[in-house]
């Protein structure tokens, strides 16, 4: 029992149990494909298990337009049904014997519906390991059901993996990396059928390294496998999803007299950039030939051509877009990033939201009495923070304006505060300074928030959808 204690004085293994803890709680309590999106992300996956690289399509007699479809299971499809409205009406329940009957259903991998979806540009890697998982829970034949669940557990998995390590090699904002990756939204997500684990364990991992290379004054050299396990994870994570590559500029904060050569620094930033530039204007060009007459499920959505056309000559209606997100969406954001759940659209009291900020703050501004590195405070590194957060930021306005906008003039829409809470560190970390506060009674008391808050968002859970 003493040795169990002496455990908990960790801050990663603080996490594990928490993470651990409520993650397996909110997989349980949360109705099938109540994760954002996690339906489409589900027909991929299975896609991917078909031999599909990209997807297939499917032309509509009649209209004649072509669609991006996949074929799934009749009983997986028959589910997925069952659920498609209940993201986007408040009024629709469920229980758990719901969910205790579709656990009956056999699989019937042989009998195949049609399942529509948005075009999809995840590509294979992005659902690792959960698509090798589930090629082999198909070969079994495995309830549609029990599949969904393996793989959110899979997902979360893979994040705490991720995110342990990150936390427990930081040199530097320990406790505020751990806040971060408690959020509730964040394990919410993370324990579904989606990407958005994955890759938010992959940021902090590849943060709190280059943090450690950086800051940790026992490290005197980089060495040869130190910069390659800082290229494999950077370009992994712009495979996953290419705005987060702006976290390689992170690795200007490394000094260069940590480095075998001057150049070395030089050559181990401008060319990966050099290369994830190219590799996004080719998947980009790759996926506008694949895309070429398919028809988006949502008909009202501009083509991304139009879009592009409109923001390169008419940037003022574009900066208009931008700024109508803090006009209309700019609390729903904010609010997404701590507490949201369902499809991003039903949240938990916004008292609990606010005090969150406060605590992440809090840690963020002040340092434990113990903490002897202060070269994160520098006004250099803090700059970079600020660049790679903002690059981030635009990068993904950019985005959503060019996919799901309606007219040049509309509210750019999918700009979700979830996409934050991997770059919410450096955020955060601007905020910094060297005043210091008693660190052991502020984890105390945000330790006994954060666990109260995401009871909270537990119950918030069970009330939105079975009460």
């Amino acid at each position: 029992m003493e040795n169990f204690f002496k455990c908990l004085k960790k801050t990663e293994n603080l996490f594990l149990i928490i993470c651990l803890f409520f993650g397996i709680l909110f997989t349980i309590i949360t109705p099938p494909f109540m994760v954002s999106d996690e339906n489409s992300h589900m027909a991929k996956m299975y896609n991917f298990t078909e031999g599909s690289i990209n997807f297939q399509k499917l032309t509509v007699s009649g209209g004649g337009q072509i669609y991006a479809v996949s074929y799934l299971p009749e009983n997986l499809k028959f589910i997925i049904t069952q659920y498609e409205e209940m993201p986007f009406d408040r009024k629709i329940k469920t229980s758990f014997d719901d969910t205790k009957s579709f656990l009956k259903l056999p699989l019937n991998k042989n009998e195949k519906k049609v399942h529509f979806y948005y075009i999809p540009s995840y590509t294979i890697f992005s659902y690792m390991p959960g698509v090798i998982i589930l090629f082999f829970l198909k070969l079994f034949n495995v309830n549609p059901l029990v599949m969904m669940y393996i793989l959110r557990l899979s997902s979360l998995a893979a994040y705490i993996a991720l995110t342990y390590f990150a936390i427990r090699i930081t040199p530097v904002k320990k406790w505020l990396f751990f806040m971060c990756a408690l959020i509730p939204t964040m394990i919410y997500t993370a324990a579904g059928v989606n990407t958005d684990g994955l890759i938010a364990g992959l940021c902090f991992l590849y943060t709190a390294y280059v943090f450690n290379l950086a800051f940790n004054t026992n490290i005197k050299n980089i060495t040869k496998k130190d910069l390659i396990i800082t290229l494999l994870l950077i370009s992994y994570i712009t495979v996953c999803k290419f705005p987060y590559a702006i976290l390689i500029l992170l690795m200007t904060l490394i000094p260069e007299e940590k480095f075998s050569y001057k150049a070395q620094k030089f050559k181990y930033i401008v060319f990966p950039c050099i290369g994830f530039f190219l590799y996004t204007l080719l998947n980009t060009l790759y996926n506008r030939y694949l895309y070429a007459g398919v028809s988006s499920l949502n008909p009202y959505l501009k083509p991304v051509g139009f879009m592009l056309h409109t923001m390169i000559f008419h940037p003022d209606l574009f900066l208009k877009s931008v700024f109508s997100i803090f006009e209309v969406s700019g609390l729903p954001v904010f609010g997404q990033t701590i507490g949201a759940f369902s499809w991003q659209n039903r949240f938990i009291p916004i008292s609990f939201i606010f005090w969150y900020y406060v605590f992440l703050f809090t840690g963020a501004v002040f340092k434990d009495k113990k903490e002897c590195i202060s070269e994160y405070l520098l006004i250099r590194n803090k700059l970079l923070y600020g660049i790679c957060y903002s690059g981030f930021v635009i990068m993904t306005i950019i985005v959503c304006y060019l996919l799901f906008s309606r007219s040049e003039y509309d509210t750019i829409k999918n700009f979700q505060g979830r996409y934050l809470i991997p770059v919410l560190p450096l955020f955060l970390m601007l905020f910094s300074t060297g005043k210091t506060i008693n660190y052991k009674v502020f984890k105390g008391i945000s330790l006994i928030f954060i666990i109260f808050i995401l009871f909270i968002f537990s119950v918030n859970i069970l009330v939105k959808f079975y009460i």
